[in-house]
C-alpha cells in the first residue's frame, strides 16, 4: 500500500472513531478530501474525484469560522474544475465558479491564503471559458492570475504554478483576440514557471510544456526559428521526464509529434516528419476510445500522414489519412475546439485525393467542408486566414477543372482577404501569396487583362523575397514565379522576361529533391520556356533540351495521376514544335501518339483530355492518317458536353466553348477523309428530369433579379449543389436513354431521326476545316458527302477580315464555291416550274456562319443562278436544335374572333445615346394594325429590361424594332438596346437564361443590325448572337439581320412578312415563306433601279457595314432610301435587300 493509500486509510479511521461534533472532525475531512483528489490525480480513476467532492461537501457542514470555510469552499472548487475536465458537465464547473467566488470574498486582502484562492478561482473561470467561450471568463482569469503573481511572496511554493496558469490564459487570449502584447507577456509568464520550478518537481514537464507551446506560437506568427527550435527541445524535455503511466504522457508525446511535423514543414527534413507520424501512432495506441482527447490525436497523425502524402505521392498515407480524419470526425465531442481545423483538414485531404483520382465527388465535399470551417471559424480566431486561403486555393482547383467564373472570383476573395488579415512578418503569408498568385494568373488567362498578369508576378517575386534560401517551400515558389514569368514575355515578347524566367526554373530544379512531387512540374514549365527560346532563336539545341525534359517528366509521374494528361500533351507539343523545323514526319507521329495516350487518361480533368484530343486529331490529319483521326475525335466530341455544365454562367460556357473553335468540323474532316460513315409512360423519370432541369435554371423574375446578391451567397452556402444536381442529371439522361423509344434523348440524332427531319425540306450542313471542306445533304431518302473542293478555309477567314460579306462578289464567291454544287446536287438547278419553291436548311460552320448564302447567286439581268430564286432557305445553328425545336409544341393560332395569342411590341426610335429611327415607329404600327386586324392581343411595355423581360414570357411573338450592339470580344454581351441599356442591358446571355421553352414562343422579329452577327471566330460555331439566344431561349421562329440594315426599307420586310404570316395562318411555312418573299421583293426592285453591267464593272466596293469602323454599336441605319438612289456609287446600301435570315423550324 502506498503512502497516499495510508493517508486516506487513516482519515477513514479517524473519522469513524471521532465524534460528528468534534472540533478536529472538519480538519480530518478536508485531508480526506485533499487525498483522494491526489489518488485521482494518481490513478485517473474517477471514484476518487466523486468521493473528494462528496466528502468537500461534508467538509463545509462541518466548519463554522470564515477562514476555514473559505479554505473548504476553495479545495471544493478546485475538485468540481478538475471533474468537469474528466466528464464535462457544465453545472460542475458552474459550481466552481460559484463557490470559488464565495471563497474569496471570505479571504482578507493581505491573506497569505489569497493567492491561492485567486488562482484556484482563476482555473475554475478558465474552464468555464473553454465551456461558453464568453470572452469575460477569460479577462476575469488573467486578472485574478495577475493577482496572485503580484502578491505572491518568493517564498510562496506555488508561485511558479502562478505564472504558468497566467502564462497559458495569456496565451488564450492570444489565440482569441491576436494581440502579440499577450504573446509576449505569455512568453514571459512561462519562462518565470520554468525558472521558479526545481527538476524534481513533477510539475516541470507540464510547465515547459506550455513555455513549448507559446514558443511554437511565436514561430507561427513571427517565423523565429529559435522559438520553434527551443519548443522543440523543452516536449522532448517533457516526454523524457514523464513517467508513461502519467497521466499526461500522452499528451506530452502528442506534443512532441505536432513540433518534429512543424520541423518538417519548415526544413524539409523527412527524417522529423517520419518520427512524428511514429509518436502520433505510439499515443493514438494508448489512448482509450472514451478520451476526449483521442479526436485531436486522431487528427495531428491525420495531418501528419497528409503531409507525408504530399511529399511522397504514397496514395496509401493518403488512404489512411482520410480514414483517421473521417474517423475523428466521427466522434467529434460537441467541445471539441479544433472542429475547424479539422474540417479544413479533411477538405484538404479530399482535395488531394481528387487532384490524384478526378473524382469530383471529393472535390465538391472539399469545399463544403472548408465552407463549413470558414463559417463556424470566430472571426477573431488567428486561424481564419489559413482557412480563407485553403477554400480559396480549392475553389481555384474547382475553377480549373470546370471553369465557372463564379469560382475564380470567389478564390481570388478569399485568398485576398487571409493576405490582408496577416501580418507581413507571418511566416504563412508567403502560402497565401503563392496561392494569390496562382489564382490571379488563372484571372489573367480568362480575362486576357495584363493587370493580373503583372499582379501575379508582383505577388509571386514577394514569396520569392519573404522565404528563405532554405526553405522546403523556397523551390516551388522560383518555379511558379518562372512560370508567370513566360507568360509574360508570351504576352510582351520581351526576351529578358524569357531569359529570367528559365534561369530563375533551373534554380527551382536544382533545389529541388529528387523525390519532390513538385519537381515534374518544374520540369515540366522549363521545357515550355525552351521550346519558346527555341522559336525565338532557332537554336536546335533549346528544343532538344526541351523534349529531354518533357520524356523526363512522363516518366517521373505514375500513369495513373490525373495530371500526367498535360505533360503527355506537353511532350505532343515540343515535338510539334520540333517539326516546324525538321519537317520529320516521325516527330509529328511521335507527337500524336503521346497525345492519343492523354486523350485516353480517363482520371485527367476533362477540359486538358479535350485539349489534347484537338492535338491528337490535327497531328494524325497532318500525316492524313485518317483512321487515328477520326478514332480520337470519336473520344473526344463526347466529353465536349461536360465542358459547359448546366450549372455554368453563359459567359462560363461561352469561355469553354472557345477553347473547342473549330473541333467539331475538324473531326468531321476527318471522318470524311476516313471515309467512315457520318454518325455513329414514364412519368417518374419525366418528374426527376423536370425538378433537376429547373434546380439548374438560372431565376427568371424580376424579384429573383432583384435578389442576385443574396441567391449568390445562397449558392455559396450550398457549397456546389448546383453541380451535383447538374451530375444527377446526367446520370438520370443516361437512364431515361435507356428506354425503347427515347434512345436519343438529350443526346446526338440518330441517322432515322436526321432523315425524318429532311422530309419537308433538305438539309445541308457545310463542314470548315482547313483538311477539307464538305457538304453533308441530308435528304429523306439518305445522308451523302458532297466534296467543296472550290472552298477554302484560308479563303473564308480572309473575306471575313475584310468584311464587305454582303457585296455582289462575295455572293458571285458563294455561289460559285458553295450554293450552285449543293443545289444541282439536291436537283434544284432552276426555279420550278410551278413557282412554288421547295425549303432548304442551312447549318453553317466556322467562319462561314458570318456569311449569307440564302443570298448567294449571279446577279446579271435574266440570271436564275441564284439561291433566292430555286429554293427558300432556313438556318438552325445544327441538325439536333432542328429536330428538338420541332417536336416542342406549337401555339395553336385563331387569327379572327377571340385569340390568347399575345404579341410584345417594342418601338425604340428613340434609344438614349444613339441616333433617331423614324420608321422604327411606322414598323411597329404596321405590326399593331395586323394585330388589331386579326384579333391578336398584343402589349407595348415600358422600353426596360425588367418590363420587356416580363412580358416576353407569355408572349407568342416578340417584335423589336431598334438598334442592336454586338460585343466582338465577349459575344454574350451583345444586347438589344432599351431605355435602360446602359444600366442593366437585355443581353444574349440573359436571353438564354430567360428559357421561354415551356410556353415555346412562336416569333421573334428583330428589326435590328446585326442581330445574326458573331464577330468572335473562337465561337463562330455556336450560336452566340441575339437570333441564336433567342431561339435557345425557346422562340420557334426567328427573324433578323447578318448586318446593319436600312431603318426604312425595315418598314417594307416587316410589311410583306406579316401579311404572308397571316395569309398562311402562322404556320411554320409561313415564316420562312414571309422573309423569303420580302427579300425577293427588295432584291427585284433593286435589279430593276441597278445596272447589270455597272454591278459587274465595279471594283469591290465598301464593307456592307458602312459605320466607324471603331463603334462597335452597329446601329440600324437612321438613313433615307428611296428607289430612286439604289444605283450609282451608293454600293455600300445596293444589297441591303441581303442580310434578312430566319432561323427556324
Amino acid at each position: 500500500m502506498s503512502g497516499s493509500d495510508d493517508a486516506i486509510q487513516e482519515a477513514r479511521i479517524a473519522l469513524v472513531i471521532l465524534p460528528k461534533d468534534h472540533p478536529d472532525r472538519a480538519g480530518w475531512l478536508n485531508n480526506l478530501a485533499i487525498e483522494l483528489a491526489q489518488g485521482y490525480q494518481r490513478t485517473a480513476n474517477t471514484v476518487f474525484l466523486d468521493e473528494a467532492i462528496a466528502i468537500g461537501r461534508q467538509t463545509l457542514a462541518a466548519m463554522s469560522d470564515p477562514d476555514s470555510k473559505a479554505t473548504g469552499l476553495s479545495n471544493l472548487s478546485c475538485h468540481l474544475s478538475e471533474r468537469y475536465l474528466c466528464i464535462r458537465d457544465v453545472r460542475d464547473i458552474e459550481e466552481a465558479v460559484q463557490i470559488g467566488g464565495e471563497a474569496l470574498q471570505l479571504t482578507p486582502r493581505f491573506s497569505s491564503e489569497r493567492p491561492t484562492r485567486l488562482n484556484n478561482l482563476g482555473v475554475a473561470l478558465s474552464h468555464r471559458y473553454m465551456a461558453n467561450e464568453e470572452k469575460a471568463d477569460l479577462d476575469h482569469s488573467i486578472k485574478a492570475f495577475r493577482e496572485c503573481v503580484n502578491t505572491g511572496m518568493d517564498s510562496d511554493p506555488n508561485l511558479a504554478n502562478y505564472f504558468s496558469n497566467l502564462g497559458s490564459q495569456l496565451r488564450q487570449r492570444y489565440h482569441s483576440v491576436g494581440a502579440v502584447d499577450d504573446l509576449e507577456e505569455s512568453i514571459r509568464a512561462g519562462r518565470e514557471a520554468v525558472d521558479k520550478t526545481s527538476e524534481d518537481d513533477p510539475q516541470r514537464p507540464a510547465r515547459v510544456t506550455n513555455l513549448g507551446g507559446v514558443l511554437a506560437d511565436s514561430f507561427r506568427r513571427t517565423g523565429n526559428r529559435e522559438h520553434l527550435n527551443e519548443s522543440t527541445l523543452l516536449a522532448q524535455y517533457a516526454t523524457q521526464n514523464t513517467m508513461e503511466s502519467h497521466v499526461d504522457s500522452p499528451m506530452y508525446w502528442k506534443i512532441l509529434g505536432t513540433r518534429l511535423s512543424t520541423q518538417y514543414s519548415r526544413t524539409g527534413d523527412i527524417k522529423d516528419l517520419e518520427e512524428a507520424i511514429q509518436v502520433g501512432r505510439n499515443v493514438l495506441s494508448t489512448t482509450r476510445h472514451t478520451d476526449p482527447d483521442r479526436v485531436g490525436r486522431l487528427h495531428s497523425l491525420s495531418v501528419r500522414l497528409g503531409l507525408r502524402f504530399d511529399r511522397l505521392a504514397n496514395m496509401s498515407d493518403l488512404h489512411e489519412a482520410i480514414q483517421i480524419a473521417q474517423l475523428a470526425q466521427k466522434d467529434i465531442p460537441d467541445h471539441y475546439r479544433g472542429r475547424a481545423g479539422l474540417l479544413n483538414h479533411i477538405g484538404d485531404l479530399l482535395s488531394s485525393r481528387h487532384l490524384r483520382t478526378g473524382f469530383l465527388q471529393d472535390l465538391e465535399e472539399a469545399i463544403r467542408a472548408k465552407r463549413e470551417c470558414v463559417r463556424i471559424c470566430p472571426q477573431t480566431s488567428l486561424d481564419l486566414p489559413l482557412y480563407r486561403d485553403s477554400l480559396g486555393s480549392t475553389l481555384g482547383q474547382r475553377y480549373a477543372l470546370l471553369g465557372a467564373m463564379a469560382d475564380l472570383d470567389e478564390s481570388i476573395e478569399n485568398i485576398q482577404i487571409a493576405v490582408a488579415m496577416t501580418p507581413k512578418n507571418h511566416p504563412d503569408l508567403p502560402a497565401w501569396l503563392d496561392n494569390l498568385s496562382t489564382q490571379l494568373y488563372s484571372k489573367y488567362l480568362r480575362s486576357n487583362d495584363m493587370s493580373y498578369l503583372e499582379r501575379s508576378i508582383q505577388a509571386s517575386r514577394e514569396v520569392v523575397d519573404l522565404l528563405p534560401d532554405d526553405d522546403p517551400s523556397y523551390s516551388s515558389a522560383l518555379s511558379n514565379l518562372g512560370h508567370v514569368l513566360v507568360e509574360k514575355f508570351e504576352e510582351l515578347e520581351d526576351a529578358k522576361d524569357l531569359e529570367d524566367s528559365i534561369q530563375t526554373l533551373r534554380s527551382a530544379i536544382d533545389l529541388t529533391p529528387l523525390d519532390h512531387p513538385a519537381r515534374p512540374t518544374s520540369f515540366n514549365v522549363l521545357a515550355i520556356a525552351l521550346s519558346k527560346k527555341y522559336k525565338l532563336t532557332n537554336n536546335m539545341d533549346y528544343i532538344e533540351e526541351s523534349i529531354n525534359l518533357a520524356r523526363q517528366v512522363v516518366i517521373m509521374v505514375p500513369e495513373d495521376h490525373p495530371d500526367r494528361t498535360i505533360f503527355l500533351t506537353n511532350l505532343g507539343l515540343r515535338l510539334g514544335d520540333k517539326c516546324l523545323t525538321t519537317l520529320d514526319e516521325e516527330d509529328i507521329k511521335e507527337a500524336a501518339l503521346h497525345c492519343d495516350q492523354a486523350l485516353r487518361q480517363k482520371n485527367s480533368f476533362i477540359v486538358q483530355r479535350v485539349r489534347a484530343g484537338m492535338l491528337a486529331v490535327n497531328y494524325h490529319s497532318l500525316t492524313s492518317n485518317w483512321a487515328a483521326a477520326c478514332e480520337a475525335g470519336s473520344i473526344v466530341v463526347p466529353l465536349l458536353p461536360k465542358l459547359t455544365p448546366r450549372s455554368f454562367e453563359t459567359s462560363d460556357k461561352q469561355e469553354q466553348l472557345g477553347e473547342i473553335a473549330g473541333l467539331a468540323s475538324t473531326v468531321a474532316a476527318a471522318a470524311l477523309g476516313a471515309k467512315s460513315e457520318p454518325f455513329f409512360e414514364h412519368q417518374e423519370l419525366a418528374e426527376r428530369f423536370k425538378n433537376l432541369r429547373e434546380e439548374l435554371q438560372p431565376p427568371q423574375d424580376n424579384e429573383a433579379a432583384g435578389l442576385k446578391q443574396s441567391l449568390s451567397s445562397s449558392h455559396r452556402s450550398q457549397g456546389g449543389r448546383i453541380y451535383e444536381a447538374n451530375e444527377e442529371l446526367d446520370k438520370l439522361i443516361a437512364e431515361i436513354q435507356q428506354i425503347p423509344m427515347f434512345e436519343d434523348f438529350l443526346g446526338v440524332p440518330s441517322e432515322a431521326d436526321m432523315r425524318a427531319a429532311a422530309r419537308i425540306g433538305p438539309i445541308v450542313v457545310v463542314n470548315v476545316s482547313d483538311d477539307r471542306c464538305d457538304a453533308i445533304l441530308i435528304e429523306q431518302n439518305g445522308i451523302r458527302v458532297l466534296p467543296l473542293p472550290r472552298l477554302r478555309n484560308q479563303e473564308i477567314e480572309k473575306r471575313v477580315q475584310r468584311g464587305n460579306l454582303g457585296s455582289i462578289q462575295t455572293l458571285t464567291w458563294l455561289w460559285d464555291s458553295i450554293a450552285r454544287s449543293v443545289l444541282d446536287a439536291l436537283g434544284f438547278m432552276a426555279p420550278p416550274s410551278s413557282g412554288c419553291l421547295p425549303r432548304l436548311w442551312w447549318v453553317l460552320t466556322g467562319a462561314l456562319v458570318n456569311f449569307p448564302i440564302h443570298a448567294a447567286g449571279k446577279y446579271s439581268p435574266g440570271s436564275m443562278e441564284t439561291v433566292l430564286d430555286r429554293v427558300m432557305s432556313s438556318y438552325v445553328s445544327s441538325v439536333k436544335a432542328l429536330i428538338h425545336g420541332r417536336r416542342r409544341r406549337k401555339h395553336n393560332f385563331q387569327l379572327s374572333g377571340q385569340s390568347s395569342t399575345r404579341a410584345v411590341l417594342v418601338d425604340m426610335s428613340q434609344t438614349p445615346r444613339y441616333g433617331t429611327l423614324p420608321f422604327a415607329t411606322k414598323e411597329v404600327a404596321i405590326v399593331r394594325d395586323i394585330c388589331k386586324a386579326t384579333s391578336i392581343e398584343y402589349s407595348e411595355p415600358m422600353r426596360t429590361k425588367d418590363h420587356v423581360s416580363s412580358q416576353l414570357k407569355n408572349c407568342e411573338i416578340f417584335h423589336f424594332a431598334g438598334h442592336g450592339h454586338t460585343d466582338s470580344q465577349d459575344p454574350a454581351s451583345s444586347y438589344l438596346l432599351l431605355n435602360d441599356w446602359e444600366e442593366d442591358p437585355l443581353t444574349v446571355g440573359s436571353l438564354f437564361d430567360m428559357n421561354l421553352r415551356e410556353n415555346s414562343p412562336f416569333l421573334a422579329y428583330l428589326s435590328a443590325c446585326g442581330t445574326g452577327q458573331n464577330k468572335e471566330e473562337k465561337l463562330a460555331d455556336e450560336s452566340f448572337h441575339l437570333i441564336g439566344a433567342c431561339q435557345l431561349a425557346g422562340f420557334r421562329h426567328v427573324i433578323g439581320t447578318l448586318w446593319e440594315v436600312s431603318d426604312e426599307l425595315c418598314v417594307d420586310v416587316a410589311r410583306i412578312t406579316y401579311e404572308e404570316l397571316v395569309d398562311g395562318f402562322m404556320s411554320d411555312d409561313s415564316v420562312c415563306r414571309g422573309i423569303h418573299r420580302a427579300t425577293r421583293h427588295l432584291r427585284d426592285r433593286w435589279l430593276r433601279s441597278s445596272s447589270a453591267s455597272i454591278l459587274v464593272a465595279k471594283a469591290e466596293p465598301g464593307s456592307a457595314d458602312a459605320g466607324d469602323e471603331n463603334d462597335e454599336r452597329g446601329p440600324r441605319k437612321a438613313v433615307y432610301h428611296s428607289s430612286d438612289d439604289e444605283d450609282g456609287d451608293a454600293l455600300s446600301s445596293s444589297l441591303s435587300w441581303a442580310p434578312y435570315v430566319h432561323f427556324g423550324v
